[in-house]
């Protein structure tokens, strides 16, 4: 688990999604570091494929493993599979953290039955095509649909900048990975009812119909936790616009304990 820091206050970790890296935090980190020892992770495999298991499990035990190696407590944000990371993490591992920020995680695992049908049928309008595409043997396809139904707009893998489209592009062998893993994390409602951290769970007003439920669900369980709709924004909220994201990410520190 590879990382960038800066010796500053308290500890913040920030935890990426798919077909990302520590590197896409730079903004982020760049936003805050004059008031927080900011920090970014690697999850395993996302930064060379490695001859090991490929799951949430497997980057929960990591993350757990590195956050125990801080001096204190660390406030974390994630976002996406990082933030089904960081939640898997607190249930397996109970971890000592500060807070938890998590935008849009997407495991949905507390989702209420009478809810499932509806996120079923989202989920499979969206990743068909790109479990096709990852069968076909046509990755950059598969990335292209990935990032066109993450945000939830055809055409917006192509309209982003060059450095995000290459970064996505050379993550690209991490998807049949992501996508047929085989372990199974502990994020039912049941389990998440057991966390004890102070938490906001964000999403997107105009994110995808599965986005907004499995976040209403996991807020739902999280006892205690702020549900957040983030008005006119979609998933990529945090690659789009960094400063928009840390000012929800500082709000949701002004409110810890309150």
């Amino acid at each position: 688990m590879n990382r960038v820091s800066k010796d500053r206050g308290e500890c913040i970790v920030f935890v990426h999604g798919a077909l990302a890296d520590a590197r896409m935090w730079q903004p982020h980190i760049s936003n805050i570091e004059s008031e927080y020892d900011a920090r970014a992770v690697t999850l395993r495999h996302f930064d060379a494929a490695e001859d090991c298991s490929f799951g949430l499990n497997t980057h929960a035990d990591d993350l757990a493993g590195f956050l125990k190696s801080l001096h204190e407590p660390a406030h974390i944000v994630a976002w996406s599979y990082g933030a089904d990371v960081v939640l898997n993490t607190l249930t397996r591992h109970g971890s000592a953290v500060a807070s938890v920020f998590l935008y849009e995680p997407g495991y949905p695992g507390s989702v209420p039955q009478e809810k499932m049908n509806s996120w079923l049928a989202d989920a499979n309008a969206m990743f068909a095509p790109i479990f096709q595409a990852v069968e076909q043997g046509d990755l950059p396809l598969a990335v292209e649909l990935l990032m066109d139904a993450s945000a939830n707009r055809k055409g917006y893998f192509s309209s982003q900048a060059d450095f995000y489209r290459q970064q996505q592009l050379s993550k690209a062998y991490t998807l049949p990975l992501q996508l047929n893993q085989s372990e199974q994390p502990q994020l039912d409602a049941d389990s998440l009812g057991e966390i004890n951290v102070d938490t906001t769970i964000a999403f997107g007003s105009q994110s995808r119909h599965l986005n907004k439920v499995t976040c209403a669900s996991v807020s739902a369980s999280v006892n205690g936790s702020r549900l957040l709709c983030v008005p006119d924004v979609n998933h990529m909220l945090p690659q789009e616009n960094p400063d928009h994201f840390m000012l929800l990410v500082r709000e949701h520190l002004s409110q810890i304990g309150n």
